[in-house]
């Protein structure tokens, strides 16, 4: 069995039609015990079962009934006649028992599984199956998986599909599809390494323009309607528990500088998942997470101290007390040696594994941050700008979603243009977009560019940006 995965639109079910002969190539061939099946297509049909995505069905029928008449339509018959037939392939697919029953009554599996019995019916030598399990739910899919691996015993099967977890369990090889292009001729589970299916939302805004905060803030119930549940901000990292623990109702204030360039969609984030608690739906509500480097020296310092006393941490006040101011030689030694000491004996700084994974984090984050604020390398905060938004994308569950407000040039998906200053690196969005071509998630992009009203010197050019949204 042969899996192609990939999204809807990736040429799926025109590799299946190409195959079936339903539709003619333009170009290639396409082999079967070493015939031309394009130029010989009757060597194909004969030896060929096909479950298409949209297999339509007489709901007034019996599924006996139904079984019977496309036996007729293909002419294909048993040597105890069409009946005996189709009660044995009813029985193949665990049907016996509806056999009377009308279709328009069956489950959605018990539909598939009826597709099933008449595209075996005549022994194919190739089952085509495309996309069988859409629709089903958990129970139904492991139903139809059972089947699926009993009935290709002998035969080639190639099973279509979006579904990771299909491919997984059946398939010992797979292809993944993009575009219509083959990207990566995998085992499961390499693909399970390598193959991501989580979206991946960049909001490029201009930070100092109200009306580009207003269109997220009106966004918002939106996304969240759609399965986001992460958002990422252009903020000091440090402080990426401290507007988590905001926007879910644990903390009452943030400082000054805690704050997102976005104060309104904070509150409208906030405002939002006091609604769902209330509603009893506190597993729904929407995390946020911060993706800059630290561009303040005190950052870092502030965000640990802060952590220390909430969790009454002596030790790890200690350790932030001692550090070193940030110019100092010694700074960056002495930040990299509080992860080392949590790491050796976690118990000894009193955290649990939450605030474990916050000291981790945001002092990997620091060390980076603090070689950025030495050199002020553009290409040295885009690192860390990436490496933030592919961890939180990897440590999203499979289907999820993750929307990334940024500043409108990290959004960008391919390098159409460079700031006027002449500066010039691999924003954001376009290092993404090369991660994501080889992958099942998607990637948007939806960049706010400003063209009037309030904004940054370097976005006078109206000649550049002559629209208020692109």
């Amino acid at each position: 069995m042969f899996g192609l995965l990939g999204p809807n639109g990736a040429g799926k079910s025109t590799f299946m039609n190409l195959v079936a002969g339903l539709v003619e190539p333009t170009a290639g061939r396409i082999l079967l015990d070493g015939v031309d099946v394009v130029a010989d297509p009757r060597h194909m049909r004969e030896r060929l079962g096909y479950l298409p995505q949209d297999f339509g069905f007489y709901p007034d029928q019996t599924g006996r009934a139904m079984l019977e008449f496309l036996l007729k339509l293909t002419g294909v018959t048993g040597p105890k006649g069409r009946r005996a037939l189709a009660d044995g392939l009813l029985e193949r697919v665990n049907l016996t028992s509806a056999a009377k029953r009308k279709v328009g009554g069956y489950s959605g599996g018990m539909r598939q599984r009826s597709g099933l019995a008449q595209a075996i019916a005549g022994d194919p030598r190739v089952l085509i199956v495309d996309e069988p399990t859409a629709g089903l739910d958990p129970e139904e899919r492991q139903r139809f998986y059972r089947l699926l691996s009993e009935l290709s015993a002998g035969r080639v099967v190639l099973l279509s599909t979006y579904i990771v977890d299909d491919v997984a369990t059946l398939c010992p090889r797979l292809a993944v599809l993009r575009a219509g292009e083959v990207v990566a001729d995998t085992s499961p589970t390499a693909a399970r390494r390598a193959v991501a299916d989580a979206d991946v939302l960049l909001l490029g805004e201009e930070h100092h323009v109200q009306a580009h905060h207003d269109f997220v803030v009106v966004l918002l119930p939106r996304l969240h309607e759609r399965g986001f549940r992460s958002v990422l901000c252009e903020a000091n990292h440090a402080y990426v528990w401290l507007l988590d623990e905001y926007v879910k109702g644990a903390r009452d204030t943030l400082a000054e500088k805690q704050w997102n360039l976005g104060r309104d969609w904070i509150e409208a984030i906030r405002a939002l998942n006091a609604g769902l608690r209330a509603g009893g739906r506190a597993g729904e509500q929407i995390s946020v997470g911060c993706c800059d480097v630290n561009h303040w020296d005190d950052s870092y310092r502030e965000s640990l101290a802060a952590l220390a006393e909430r969790y009454r941490s002596q030790p790890l006040a200690e350790l932030v007390a001692q550090l070193p101011a940030p110019s100092d030689t010694a700074y960056v030694p002495a930040v990299a040696a509080i992860v080392d000491a949590a790491a050796g004996d976690p118990a000894r700084l009193g955290l649990d594994a939450a605030g474990m994974s916050v000291v981790t984090a945001t002092t990997r984050v620091e060390l980076a941050s603090a070689r950025y604020r030495t050199s002020r390398s553009d290409a040295a905060r885009e690192d860390v700008l990436h490496q933030n938004v592919t961890a939180a994308t990897d440590r999203l569950a499979p289907g999820g979603k993750l929307a990334v407000v940024c500043g409108m040039s990290h959004a960008q998906l391919r390098p159409a243009w460079r700031m006027p200053s002449g500066r010039a690196w691999e924003w954001l969005g376009t290092r993404l977009a090369a991660r994501y071509a080889a992958t099942l998630g998607r990637l948007y992009s939806l960049a706010c560019f400003a063209a009037r009203g309030q904004h940054k010197p370097n976005f006078r050019s109206r000649e550049r940006f002559d629209v208020d949204v692109q």
